[in-house]
């Protein structure tokens, strides 16, 4: 198998130098990795290898906006012309728990599957309308949570309810939700390039909220590939993904994952672990996972 893992990132982390330490020594691999514009990590601080590339052209990117979704598609875009068989989206503080080779093997068995997660809602698929049909301002990406961002929320829902400051034509008559985190073959990779570039998604997306839940499974939605998703009537959109995380237990959701949590014993099927709290150690996660 032909793999690429594209890593977002804004800091250094156990979880991201282990990560690149792993896939610095997998065949046939290429990593690609997104450090945040607006950080001062550079790639002399994280790993070198011929197999790690880091992207020159980074964007800012903000919580809930639209510079998440600019992401996904700026790497999507990037390796579009290059020869592979998976692409695997992952943030810095998520940990590869496998080997190389269960990895291959596992994909090999679910050549024709991609790996990504769909939110549900009283046993039909979840519909996000909200979160695209109108343009969001710049407050609501601001995680403050003082009395006068409420109030100006509020007082932006009453007018979204008068159908005020709507969104643009609509591009589908419906929307998914889900992780923003997936596992992908090369042909729904570059469908998802196509679709972006033929239907100009990113001029509609640009005013949406928390959008990148959405971005990914509206396109495999609407361009009916429904049957290519792994375990698609599973109700854990992590798990889909292969990914493990715990929205569940708190304080924080998702959970942040130390040392205790990650010794449990995981399902075969998943391959991804996140959030990885920052006081792991590297040598912690190379005893746990291997390299």
């Amino acid at each position: 198998m032909r793999l690429i893992f594209l890593i977002v990132c804004h800091k250094k982390t156990p979880a991201l130098i282990y990560n690149l330490e792993k896939f610095s020594k997998f065949e046939n691999c290429h990593v690609i990795v997104h450090i945040d514009k607006k950080s001062h990590l550079l790639p002399s601080d994280l790993v070198i290898s011929k197999n790690i590339h880091y992207y020159e052209n980074p964007t800012v990117v903000k919580w809930g906006g639209f510079s998440q979704i600019q992401v996904t598609y700026n790497l999507l875009k990037y390796i579009d012309h290059m020869d592979y068989d998976y692409v695997s989206l992952m943030s810095g503080e998520d940990v590869f728990i496998r080997s190389q080779e269960a990895f291959n093997c596992f994909l090999k068995s679910n050549n024709l599957f991609d790996f990504v997660g769909f939110c549900r809602s009283d046993g039909d698929l979840y519909n996000p309308i909200d979160r695209v049909q109108y343009c969001y301002p710049f407050y609501f990406f601001n995680r403050d949570k003082s009395k006068i961002y409420s109030c100006l929320r509020r007082i932006t829902f009453f007018m979204f309810s008068l159908g005020l400051f709507k969104n643009k034509a609509t591009p589908y008559k419906r929307f998914c939700k889900g992780s923003n985190w997936f596992t992908i073959r090369k042909s729904t990779s570059s469908l998802i390039v196509d679709e972006v570039d033929n239907k100009k998604l990113l001029d509609f997306y640009k005013n949406s909220f928390c959008a990148d839940e959405v971005f990914v499974q509206t396109i495999i939605y609407n361009n009916c590939m429904l049957d290519s998703v792994y375990d698609f009537f599973n109700y854990d959109d992590n798990r889909m993904s292969l990914r493990y995380v715990d929205w569940k237990s708190g304080p924080d959701f998702p959970k942040v994952l130390t040392i205790s949590d990650l010794e449990s014993e995981f399902p075969k099927d998943v391959f991804f672990i996140r959030k990885i709290c920052s006081s792991v150690k590297v040598s912690e996660l190379n005893k746990l996972f291997g390299l």
